[in-house]
């Protein structure tokens, strides 16, 4: 059966945060120097991290027939400093899109991306990075319109480079209009809270 697609609520947290750490690790882990994965996943991934993703962001989950998570997408407003200062008030960010390994090519990943781009204002851009040589991942987002429009280093704890990443953007698909009542990143707890990034 098609996964279920739902938004997260607080009981997810354990789950989703295993889920993201486990996701991590096994995609960016060789590209780290020693210790900075720990103070990468304590600083960007731990549970009070995806607690504020919880509460001040939207979270997608996908849910296989048993229940356990298979992926997730991650929306918050997308903040100038976290992409190279091209986003305007109103604009948005794909922030994460994980998907198991044990849940890849089932096409979760496109359906995830599909529903994020089908809630998105039809006056915002929706930006996303991704790190420079995750090519399969930059083709999926090519198919859904995201074009790059920029590349920025990925800190570490050390100031070891762990590879850039680029800046992608999908243009907004609808006529410019009014973006009152749109999410801004002084309205978002965990977008000040340092989370943010792969």
């Amino acid at each position: 059966m098609a996964p279920l697609f739902r938004d997260a609520i607080p009981d997810d947290l354990s789950p989703l945060a295993e889920l993201a750490r486990a996701t991590f690790i096994a995609t960016y882990a060789h590209t780290f120097a020693p210790g900075d994965l720990e103070a990468h996943l304590e600083a960007k991934l731990s549970d009070a991290c995806v607690a504020g993703w919880i509460a001040d962001d939207r979270v997608l989950l996908a849910v296989g027939d048993d229940g356990a998570l298979l992926g997730f997408a991650q929306i918050a407003a997308a903040q100038p400093e976290g992409f190279a200062g091209l986003p305007r008030p109103g604009d948005i960010a794909l922030q994460r899109l994980y998907v198991s390994d044990t849940a890849r090519g089932r096409g979760i990943g496109a359906s995830l991306i599909a529903s994020v781009l089908a809630a998105a204002p039809a006056d915002a851009d929706v930006y996303l990075d991704v790190w420079v040589e995750n090519l399969g991942a930059q083709r999926l987002y090519a198919r859904h319109g995201f074009g790059i429009v920029g590349k920025k280093v990925f800190e570490t704890k050390s100031g070891i480079n762990a590879g850039d990443d680029l800046v992608m953007v999908r243009r907004a698909q609808g006529q410019a209009g009014s973006r009152a009542g749109r999410p801004t990143s002084e309205g978002s707890a965990s977008l000040r809270s340092g989370c943010l990034a792969r």
